[in-house]
């Protein structure tokens, strides 16, 4: 006795969403990887202005941008790292050849079928979990780099005045 199609399908969409969510995680660090190269060129740019450019970028004001930049790139990279930190990542199933014949072959198909289906239902939403954890230190490492470039634009304004 083989599965049939309904429980076919319902196997390969759970593994494609499986799936869809392990790619996420990897596009998350290609991001978070953008944002840390953004804000390099923030901090590389404003202490440059800072230490090359005219008498005034030298004030008070000017320094303290470049101070406020520094923190905020700091809290960035911060952000960043913890997003890229090593986590466990649940892979559906097990690995161990004497588990998956007790569980898999040796065993009723309807069984097979409720294990794997459970099995991929629990790698995702644990994986999903970690990658929203992620999303939001990536969100937040976005929102710093925004920062870093609004303290240089008010920092660029009041100096013109």
């Amino acid at each position: 006795m083989s599965i049939t199609a309904q429980q076919q399908l319902v196997i390969e969409q759970q593994q494609r969403y499986y799936d869809a969510v392990d790619r996420t995680g990897e596009h998350l660090d290609g991001k978070a990887s953008a944002l840390l190269q953004a804000g390099s060129l923030v901090i590389t740019i404003a202490g440059l202005a800072t230490l090359l450019g005219p008498q005034s970028a030298r004030t008070p004001w000017g320094v303290g941008a470049l101070i406020a930049v520094a923190l905020l790139f700091m809290a960035m990279i911060a952000c960043i790292v913890m997003a890229w930190r090593p986590a466990d990542h649940l892979l559906p199933g097990s690995t161990d050849w004497d588990t998956m014949f007790d569980r898999y072959i040796s065993c009723p198909v309807d069984d097979a079928y409720n294990l794997a289906l459970a099995n991929l239902l629990d790698a995702t939403a644990y994986n999903l979990a970690r990658n929203r954890q992620k999303a939001e230190l990536v969100t937040l490492a976005g929102w710093l780099l925004i920062a870093q470039v609004g303290v240089l634009l008010l920092a660029g304004l009041l100096l013109s005045l």
